[in-house]
């Protein structure tokens, strides 16, 4: 069973754009370690390094969110004016944060795990922080648009 199946599917992807330009033997190898450091079962280095990867998905993703808030606050500033572009810019950071809180969450989860000692599973990714991430991603469109 795998934890956080959007923490998955982050990890996935940021572990095919890793391996994407190698040969598709290491690339398939690469996602099968992904599948199994996401089992709940996984040992400590494991989920760490899973961890490690979701949040380095986030971050990606935050990056293109990012240049996709200018694209969105542009196309909205042709079609709408200023409110368009306010609203395209809004939609955009909304998206951003969400990535950002995301890979602060996985990084948490991360840095948790690395302090303990013991057998604990602190680096478990769930789905329950995308609660967090959408209310992080809230705020931020209303800061946005109050501007």
């Amino acid at each position: 069973m795998r934890t956080g199946s959007v923490h998955f599917a982050v990890a996935r992807a940021m572990t095919w754009l890793l391996f994407s330009t190698n040969l598709r033997p290491l690339r398939d190898r690469a996602l099968a370690q992904i599948d199994e450091e996401a089992q709940l079962g996984a040992g400590r280095d494991d989920r760490l390094l899973y961890a490690r990867t979701v949040a380095g998905g986030w971050v990606v993703l935050g990056l293109v969110s990012g240049l996709g808030t200018i694209a969105l606050a542009l196309v909205g500033h042709a079609v709408g004016g200023a409110s368009g572009g306010t609203a395209g810019l809004a939609t955009g950071l909304g998206a951003v944060f969400f990535c950002v809180s995301g890979a602060l969450y996985a990084s948490w989860r991360m840095l948790r795990e690395y302090g303990r000692r013991d057998a604990t599973r602190t680096a478990v990714l769930r789905n329950t922080s995308l609660v967090a991430q959408a209310i992080v991603a809230g705020i931020a469109i209303l800061l946005a648009t109050r501007g």
